[in-house]
């Protein structure tokens, strides 16, 4: 399902002057693609003008699923790691005190008490892995109309292409950057937005200092730092406790 076996574009005995061949062509989309992203070492994930997202299995060219949610243009796509809580751990069943649905459900922090300590879930997250936590990969997608949705794309959940979260907008983001920890930040026309991936929580909101809106041009470096192109080169510390614009980069 899906997948158009190309007929090769010589003759039989004849010797094709290019040596890289269309090997299938992958059909599902009826408006242009604008994303590809490879999610592991057999699906990627491809969205369209229309508002269609799609997971394949690129090895096969089989369509794996359409992920329903988006009715208009998407404008961008990342993915993100995040740790999750592991409902099936059973640390996670021993420790009755994690308040995990409340989080989820858009808590920007929650308490969990061990050995009569107080913690945030940023600081346990920060600090390592547990077993009542696991990695797991979210798509990240946002389009012209007006909303950014969450997706899971762990195949062995009961919510596999299912949206985690959908966080309604006031207006169209430019970008999407993926931070770390599970942060994620969006570039609007005079703002950055940055928002928890777990529980689709808004964090903080810090000004954005470059005049032209066009954020298509935005680059994060290992040190946490935002590079924004437009007229200059815009620098801006995003480390999560207090994210600010930090300098501009003119030059001489």
């Amino acid at each position: 399902m899906g997948v158009n076996q190309s007929t090769p574009a010589y003759s039989e005995g004849e010797i094709s002057s290019n040596p890289i061949n269309e090997l299938q062509i992958l059909e599902g989309h009826n408006d242009i693609v604008r994303f590809l992203i490879k999610i592991d070492n057999t699906r990627l994930i491809s969205g369209s003008d229309n508002g269609s997202i799609i997971i394949w299995n690129y090895q096969s060219g089989e369509k794996i699923m359409d992920l329903k949610g988006h009715k208009k243009k998407i404008i961008a796509m990342i993915l993100v790691e995040a740790e999750f809580p592991n409902r099936d751990s059973n640390n996670y069943n021993n420790k009755p005190s994690i308040q995990i649905d409340e989080y989820l459900n858009g808590s920007s922090s929650i308490n969990y008490s061990r050995h009569n300590s107080t913690n945030t879930i940023t600081s346990v997250i920060n600090k390592g892995k547990h077993s009542f936590f696991e990695y797991k990969k979210v798509l990240i997608t946002t389009g012209c109309d007006k909303q950014i949705i969450i997706w899971d794309l762990d195949m062995y959940s009961n919510t596999y292409g299912e949206p985690i979260h959908t966080i309604k907008i006031k207006e169209s983001v430019h970008c999407l950057i993926p931070l770390y920890s599970g942060f994620f930040c969006t570039g609007e026309s005079d703002h950055f937005t940055i928002y928890n991936a777990v529980n689709g929580a808004q964090y903080c909101i810090f000004e954005n200092q470059a005049p032209d809106d066009n954020l298509e041009n935005v680059l994060l470096l290992d040190d946490n730092k935002l590079i924004v192109g437009t007229d200059n080169l815009y620098c801006y510390d995003v480390n999560v406790s207090n994210p600010h614009y930090e300098k501009t980069l003119q030059s001489s």
